[in-house]
């Protein structure tokens, strides 16, 4: 069967984004005025006189002289607002910074930042502590008209509308930037009505929507293409990556509505409270060169959330997993094309790789799908042939695939000489999938830009193996893992995740649990209720959670329980030395709790509370449970004993 009309489409979609941004941005006029900074305060007193202007003011100076255009230079130094008003950016203006390392603007979590409705850029800056409370949108910027930013970071900013970091109506280019810890109702890092192209190494990471996109939420047209990376490059950021984003609904990494393209991107440890974990679909995507991984969901699609039209080329999905939903890797219900892909390691209730509803079509080609609990398929697929199955619940089987065959896949790492961030499954020396492929090229390459073939014919799934990237004994058992923080992995294997693991803290205490109540509830529904009491610390936890992020763990011998970060942005204490307070009703912050409280005393002793309900608790029957709370630098770690009785567990 013929590739879906949509591999054709959003290829040509794709290279007119990439060519429009890299090629065909507005070329730079000659400068009608240029303007330099020289105050960090934020003051507006009619006029930007030379050696005495402030941002705001230059800003000013630079839209009195519309339509002609401005540069204005803002040197390295934090420039603090506190006029609770946004810098507008009404005429054509550039804003030019020493580099987003040192050039810091800060909303101080009072207004938010920029507003760029007329053809606008902003080089070399970091963006952060924005906080829109008016639900119109970009805690950080607002644009509605053109504009491209460089070297921008974008971080900590708030909105209870669209687009922690940015709401995009217009067009915007955003080349070689950053957006992280942003928060929004929806689309945390960026939320896009309009048109919007991300090129070059780029980084979306940490950031949490209440509602639909914890990394992003699309609407419109959009492009994220580490391909060609633009030149001179700016300072490295994350390569392509999206990662350990939040969504409170569904779509963890991406939410998307409307048109989108992910070329060389990685999607790791992203999170969504319903479907969805890293990807959620209802209308047109398309990924090349990619991998998903890491990703979780409460309900179905813990990789890929799929109703709408789909293309992967080139894609692995590797370490998603759902408890009580459908679909580790997949879920499908719409058309979706699984293009010279791997599919190995998730885990569901059902359909540990894919999940197909019956009005949905999951077509597959020249494609792994291997290790899969509790298995590969569900639902049934559509083979185009050269299909490997590590089990035989991939069918109906055509001429050409393999089932109840293991590929010989090596781990999830980077394999040269792939991308640094881009994480693959190589298959072994011996794997059945080397030169096993028919009908390739296309695509001409593998996920990391290896030329396919390298044999007589293609291999069969996402990398194309040689001599340098095929897996052996040897190498995968002589590397080390090393524990990466704040992914909810336990990536060096010593059963310790994240912040339980003193790998990830600066300073560690022992937590003393005061009391614990866990009444699981019946298996898979949501009608389990928690509380825990402990002391953190009985001295040196002089923190402060508005500043820092609370991360809570839960473990015991079933597993990591709960991982959950808490942005300091949605910590509040009402007065001076009272508790620090944490409320979210509807649960969808931190993966149910609904309520957490610390108490720090002036010897610094801590005391923390946190209460959770209707949440799916099964798992956290068990005689033992080790607690772990994280905030800043700061972690505290504690087991306890519990208590079978009747129908809950509790301490003491």
């Amino acid at each position: 069967m013929a590739a879906p009309n949509t591999t054709i489409h959003w290829r040509a979609l794709a290279a007119l984004l990439g060519g429009v941004a890299l090629g065909a941005l507005p070329a730079t006029d000659v400068r009608a005025a240029s303007f330099t900074v020289t105050r960090t305060d934020d003051t507006e007193r009619g006029a930007c006189a030379p050696g005495d202007c402030s941002l705001r003011e230059a800003i000013e100076a630079a839209n009195a002289l519309a339509p002609e255009t401005s540069t204005i230079a803002l040197p390295a130094g934090t420039y603090g607002l506190t006029i609770t008003q946004r810098l507008s950016m009404t005429a054509d203006i550039t804003i030019a910074g020493a580099g987003s390392a040192t050039t810091i603007v800060d909303g101080g979590q009072l207004v938010g930042v920029f507003a760029t409705p007329g053809t606008d850029e902003i080089d070399g800056v970091t963006v952060r502590h924005g906080m829109d409370t008016s639900g119109v949108g970009g805690g950080g910027i607002h644009n509605g008209g053109t504009f491209t930013g460089t070297d921008l970071v974008l971080d900590g900013n708030t909105t209870n509308g669209p687009g922690g970091g940015l709401f995009n109506e217009g067009t915007a280019y955003l080349i070689q930037s950053v957006l992280r810890n942003n928060m929004a109702a929806t689309g945390g890092g960026f939320s896009n009505t309009g048109f919007i192209s991300v090129l070059g190494s780029f980084t979306i990471d940490g950031n949490t929507s209440t509602a639909e996109g914890g990394g992003v939420r699309n609407d419109g047209f959009a492009s994220l293409d580490n391909t060609n990376p633009p030149t001179p490059p700016a300072p490295a950021t994350g390569g392509g990556t999206i990662s350990s984003n939040t969504s409170g609904t569904s779509g963890g990494g991406i939410h998307n509505t409307a048109l989108i393209s992910l070329m060389n991107v990685a999607l790791d440890g992203n999170g969504a409270t319903a479907d969805g974990g890293a990807l959620w679909n209802n209308s047109s995507l398309d990924v090349a060169n990619g991998t998903i991984s890491r990703s979780t969901a409460g309900g179905n699609g813990a990789g890929f959330w799929n109703d709408g039209t789909t293309t992967l080329t080139n894609a692995t999905f590797a370490n998603n997993s759902t408890v009580a939903g459908m679909g580790g890797a997949i879920w499908n219900d719409g058309v979706l094309l699984l293009d010279s892909s791997t599919v190995a390691g998730n885990g569901a209730s059902t359909g540990g790789g894919t999940s197909n509803n019956a009005s949905g079509t999951v077509e597959v080609r020249n494609s792994i799908l291997a290790a899969n609990t509790p298995d590969n398929c569900s639902g049934g697929i559509m083979s185009d042939g050269h299909n490997i199955d590590s089990g035989g619940s991939c069918t109906p089987t055509v001429a050409g695939d393999l089932p109840n065959t293991d590929p010989l896949l090596g781990p999830l790492q980077l394999n040269s000489p792939g991308p640094s961030f881009l994480e693959t499954r190589a298959p072994g020396a011996a794997s059945p999938a080397i030169d096993a492929a028919a009908g390739c090229p296309p695509p001409s390459t593998d996920e990391r830009g290896v030329t396919r073939p390298q044999g007589p014919s293609c291999d069969i799934g996402a990398v194309e193996a040689s001599p340098v990237t095929a897996t052996t004994t040897t190498t995968t058992t002589t590397l080390a893992s090393r524990e990466v923080c704040g992914n909810c992995v336990d990536d060096d294997g010593d059963g310790r995740t994240d912040y339980e693991d003193p790998a990830c803290c600066t300073q560690t205490a022992a937590m003393q649990v005061k009391n614990v109540l866990i009444v699981p509830g019946p298996a898979g529904a949501m009608k389990g209720h928690l509380s825990l009491t402990a002391i953190l610390a009985q001295a040196g936890f002089a923190v402060d959670p508005t500043l820092d992020d609370v991360t809570v763990q839960f473990r015991n011998q079933n597993g990591e329980l709960l991982c959950a970060t808490v942005p300091h942005q949605r910590w509040k204490r009402a007065k001076h030395r009272g508790p620090f307070q944490f409320g979210d009703p509807a649960g969808t912050v931190a993966q149910g709790l609904r309520k957490m409280q610390i108490k720090v005393q002036k010897s610094g002793s801590a005391r923390f509370l946190t209460t959770g309900k209707k949440m799916d608790l099964d798992r956290y029957a068990g005689p033992e449970l080790t607690a772990t709370v994280r905030i800043g630098d700061r972690c505290s770690t504690g087991p306890v004993m519990l208590k079978h009785r009747g129908k809950k567990f509790v301490f003491p």
